[in-house]
């Protein structure tokens, strides 16, 4: 079983799927319309030469964009594995719906016990495919998140939206 450190930071990034797909987006956009400053190489007497092209490659291949890409990638392999299954209907409801476990066992006439086992599989899966990416250090425990969701807490993990009936 993983440890309940990776299992709730794995969890903080299924919550912010989408918080992580606009962060890509805005920081491409960012780095794309963004040419005031470019790779500038001293030619001595003669000046600079600046290469924006250069600079704006550069950044789009940044590590934290590749972290983020990679979760990315991670998560859309997992809702494909799971596609038309049980646990893909509770990968969308809980995850990126942020429905109640309650309701979740309703819509989908399981257990609680059953919703537990099917959420475990679920991170579990998603763990190992983090390893496959080069996200997660199993030996070491160490797992690479996006350093936006380190530095602010865009909104509590896990929180059950109340159902309207």
């Amino acid at each position: 079983m993983l440890d309940s450190n990776i299992y709730r930071a794995i969890e903080k990034i299924l919550y912010h799927y989408f918080d992580i797909k606009h962060e890509i987006k805005a920081k491409e956009e960012e780095i794309m319309n963004c040419q005031k400053y470019g790779f500038k190489i001293d030619l001595g007497n003669a000046g600079y030469y600046s290469d924006p092209t250069a600079t704006m490659a550069i950044k789009l291949c940044s590590k934290e964009l590749e972290i983020m890409r990679k979760w990315i990638q991670v998560i859309d392999a997992a809702k494909e594995k799971f596609k038309g299954t049980g646990k893909g209907r509770l990968l969308e409801m809980r995850y990126f719906e942020e429905l109640a476990t309650d309701y979740i066992c309703q819509k989908l006439f399981i257990e609680r016990r059953t919703f537990y086992h099917w959420r475990d599989d679920i991170v579990v899966y998603i763990a190992s495919l983090a390893v496959k990416y080069e996200l997660y250090d199993p030996e070491k425990e160490r797992i690479k998140i996006p350093a936006f969701l380190n530095t602010k807490s865009l909104k509590k993990c896990g929180t059950n939206k109340a159902i309207k009936s």
